[in-house]
């Protein structure tokens, strides 16, 4: 009787675990959707990025800098494609050993980082 009890209530715990994950893989691309369509939100009538310029630096610095001394080899990232920037300072990259700021970063302030470093001007080439 032991035995039969103590599967079913292993089957119970390996059923609640996976119900648990795949809620979590659910609520995951959902916050993926909206970070999406948020991005899209940013630009105006004219195609031009929104953001606050006068917050923007202090963003990247809370943000990015620990890891990303000199913004310039992310601007080129970000001007080759947004999307992938936007995706990837959102949900990461493992390959890249970059995190994800999606669960602990406010959405204005990845906004910003993005125009931050969309607009910085680019160093002159030698």
């Amino acid at each position: 009787m032991r035995a039969n009890t103590l599967f079913l209530l292993c089957g119970l715990a390996l059923i609640t675990h996976s119900c648990a994950r795949r809620e979590a893989v659910v609520e995951r691309e959902s916050k993926v959707r909206t970070r999406m369509e948020a991005f899209g939100e940013q630009y105006d009538a004219n195609g031009k990025f929104q953001y606050d310029r006068s917050t923007a630096e202090q963003a990247f610095v809370r943000t990015c800098a620990k890891c990303h001394k000199d913004p310039e080899v992310l601007t080129k990232v970000v001007l080759t494609n947004p999307q992938r920037f936007w995706n990837t300072i959102n949900f990461g990259n493992d390959s890249l050993g970059m995190p994800a700021f999606v669960d602990d970063t406010p959405f204005h302030d990845l906004v910003d980082v993005t125009g931050y470093c969309m607009f910085r001007p680019l160093k002159p080439e030698q």
